[in-house]
């Protein structure tokens, strides 16, 4: 049986002129990262490892310079980030990271699944801002039980210990437009970095359109784990 590679699937997908950037990099960050969309009860299974990386879809598409829709592929390969383990990290990365003209927030310097040596061990953080020494935490819904919320604190007093201060990000912070805001403005001050999204042509438009596209309708009982 012969297969294509991952990197030569993403850019046959790009090739098929039934994608955009968009749906590009939703298909690129689960191929960066570790976790496969299925049947299954929650959506997604998650792998031990990550089939391609970001660094080596481009390296495909900077040797198929004459491959149909190699242009579309580049730009799509440049919004992935390595290393998502979940379709909700995906979704968090994306509208903090996405440039405006994709309807992002623009943040720049995430890193998923950023690895911090803690006095009691190695813990991985959803997506930090290494340089900034700042990162954000994926909660899933609010509703916990009280011994999930002071596992929560003490891991968060483990990574502030290492050097890292951490913020917790519900589905609802996600999901919730005014929300989301009030999150990306306390991101923003975290980074020292203005908002400036509205000097984008269009960038209401763009962000709704965005929200719209990438944000799952969940049932209740899968989102404490995505």
């Amino acid at each position: 049986m012969l297969i294509v590679s991952p990197e030569l699937l993403f850019l046959e997908l790009a090739a098929t002129g039934e994608y955009d950037e968009i749906d590009l990099a939703l298909i690129g960050f689960e191929l960066c990262g570790t976790y496969v969309l299925d049947e299954s009860w929650d959506g997604f299974t998650n792998t031990s490892r990550p089939v391609a990386t970001r660094h080596r879809l481009m390296s495909m598409i900077n040797r198929s310079a004459h491959h149909r829709g190699v242009k579309l592929a580049a730009r799509a390969a440049r919004l992935v980030i390595d290393n998502s383990h979940s379709p909700m990290e995906t979704v968090m990365a994306m509208l903090f990271c996405l440039p405006h003209r994709y309807g992002g927030m623009g943040f720049k310097g995430a890193v998923l699944n950023y690895k911090v040596e803690t006095a009691e061990g190695s813990r991985w953080v959803d997506a930090a801002f290494p340089t900034n020494g700042f990162g954000l935490e994926y909660q899933g819904r609010r509703y916990h039980s009280q011994e999930r919320v002071g596992r929560d604190a003490r891991r968060q007093a483990r990574l502030i210990g290492a050097g890292l201060t951490t913020v917790n990000v519900w589905y609802e912070d996600l999901a919730d437009l005014h929300l989301f805001e009030q999150l990306a403005r306390d991101v923003a001050c975290a980074l020292g970095v203005r908002l400036r999204p509205e000097r984008t042509k269009n960038f209401s438009q763009k962000r709704t359109l965005l929200r719209s596209r990438i944000l799952p309708s969940l049932s209740l009982s899968s989102l404490d784990d995505m």
